[in-house]
């Protein structure tokens, strides 16, 4: 007898911002050609002064994003709520991979009936507030959103129930791929910056910066990676 289908969680599209790409073929080459050098930044200086050396994404600083977010928390009752300068950056990057991919998310929309549920995951880094990561999330939810998805059918994850780990929270995707009945449908955005004056002045204190005297240091730098996922089902 034949074997029965059975369902698998495939990868349907993904994005990245870095400074060296904004595609995967891009980052790609960059790496290939061993182009990933950063550079010295003017703005952010070691505890002698010095310029150090930094993977800036030009992409990220954008003031009219800045305000069409503020007018959005000002006509959503969070006017209060704060970014810094390194949160507005992943922020600013994770909205555009965000609508990059919500802006295929038609291709998964049936032409009738209900369409099923987007599980829209952020992956912030772990010193946002509680109130920042569900700030974060709930502001991704209205750009899938404004790309067609019903509001209704895009689920945040539960905002007590803190940061997960990549490969634990894809783990548990590819589980429930398995075993539920319903489409699984996820959208994963994994973004962070370590661009800040404060973050290099506590990397300088822990020895852990990179410099000339710490070639093994650590550079600080932005990147953001989204993938859109999907159930299929697969012969087996």
């Amino acid at each position: 007898a034949p074997v029965a289908a059975l369902p698998s969680l495939a990868i349907v599209s993904s994005a990245l911002r870095s400074p060296y790409g904004a595609s995967a073929e891009e980052l790609a080459g960059a790496i290939a050609g061993n182009k990933l050098r950063p550079d010295l930044d003017a703005e952010l200086v070691d505890d002698d002064g010095f310029p150090v050396a930094a993977a800036r994404c030009t992409d990220a600083q954008d003031e009219s994003f800045q305000e069409e977010v503020a007018a959005w928390l000002v006509q959503n009752g969070m006017e209060e709520l704060s970014f810094s300068d390194p949160q507005w950056r992943a922020l600013t990057l994770g909205s555009s991979v965000v609508a990059e991919l919500a802006s295929r998310a038609g291709d998964l929309l049936p032409a009738e009936g209900k369409p099923p549920l987007l599980r829209l995951l952020p992956l912030l880094p772990a010193d946002w507030t509680l109130e920042q990561r569900h700030t974060a999330g709930t502001w991704f939810k209205h750009l899938a959103a404004s790309f067609g998805w019903p509001a209704a059918q895009v689920a945040l994850p539960d905002p007590n129930a803190g940061a997960a780990m990549p490969a634990a929270l894809c783990t548990q995707l590819a589980h429930e791929a398995a075993k539920e009945a319903a489409p699984v449908v996820a959208l994963v955005v994994a973004c962070a910056s370590n661009i800040g004056q404060d973050i290099v002045d506590e990397w300088a204190s822990k020895g852990i910066l990179f410099t000339s005297g710490r070639p093994q240091g650590l550079v600080p730098g932005i990147g953001l990676l989204a993938r859109l996922a999907r159930t299929v089902f697969v012969d087996r």
